[in-house]
């Protein structure tokens, strides 16, 4: 583990394992640490790369407000710097939409992309049939706003978790006292994205020359907005291959860790296709 300088600021990086390169991106609220369940089983077979990234854990905050792209540029400096070879990119959440800026910008330093459900929500503003299921995420983004301005940081970490991310009750019973604390410091920076109007609503034009492999993954009991998403950015980059968690929501890796970490390691090692039963949960996804 060690301090580097990339891209103008000081990241924590840590590295384990030895075989063809994994970077794991952690999403927002969180840091590297949100790795700690999956990154030993995938270092098993890859050099596995965690980092924090810019204004969580340890390393530095930016001088002004970052963006998602700053958050690009400081993945594709991991990538160059540290890895020195294309790498398999592996993300949760919000950290799918840094990793899509990063492949747009430079798709070579990529040997695959592994996205768990990112959360796109604004590309879905013009469907008829989201309206109603995306009412409440941006009511409840407004909120978190809200306490996040006032410096309640535990009472917005607990509501993001609640009432946008993950479902209800999950700050009681899914995340551990060590996550939750990583939220609460890390609330911030989190107030900072959300001053991005545009950090939802990603231009997916440029993937269509993206040529590395991808997998887009999402949870077998997620909810009906994250299942229309999934399948909104799976229409736009066709030969993306799909595989469902079953039983999980919006974090297999810290739910179900081996099998997050079976299917991760099978997609970097073309070990594929994982047994799934994508189809048929389809036909039972929640809200349909």
């Amino acid at each position: 583990m060690t301090m580097v300088r990339l891209n103008g600021i000081d990241l924590f990086v840590e590295t384990a394992g030895a075989g063809s390169p994994v970077v794991l991106v952690h999403a927002s609220w969180f840091d590297h640490a949100d790795w700690n369940l999956v990154a030993p089983l995938i270092a098993h077979e890859h050099t596995v790369v965690t980092y924090d990234r810019r204004g969580h854990g340890q390393s530095a905050d930016s001088s002004s407000p970052g963006t998602y792209g700053d958050d690009a540029d400081d993945l594709l400096a991991v990538l160059a710097d540290v890895i020195g070879a294309p790498a398999h990119v592996v993300t949760h959440s919000s950290s799918g939409i840094i990793a899509l800026i990063a492949a747009m910008r430079r798709q070579d330093a990529f040997a695959s992309l592994n996205m768990h459900e990112p959360p796109l929500f604004d590309r879905l503003a013009g469907d008829p049939e989201a309206g109603p299921v995306l009412r409440p995420i941006r009511e409840g983004l407004a909120s978190v706003r809200e306490k996040l301005d006032r410096g309640a940081f535990e009472s917005a970490a607990r509501e993001f978790s609640n009432d946008v991310s993950f479902g209800p009750g999950a700050w009681e019973s899914e995340l551990g006292p060590d996550s939750r604390a990583r939220m609460i410091a890390n609330a911030p920076t989190f107030l900072d994205e959300l001053r991005q109007p545009e950090r939802l609503s990603l231009d997916l034009t440029a993937l269509s020359r993206f040529r590395a492999p991808i997998l887009l993954t999402v949870g077998g009991d997620s909810p009906r907005l994250r299942w229309m998403m999934h399948d909104h950015i799976r229409a736009a980059v066709p030969l993306a291959k799909e595989y469902v968690f079953a039983g999980a929501r919006h974090a297999p890796h810290r739910t179900d860790p081996k099998m997050f970490a079976r299917v991760v390691n099978a997609f970097a090692t073309g070990r594929w296709p994982m047994p799934t039963k994508a189809a048929a949960l389809k036909t039972a996804a929640p809200g349909s």
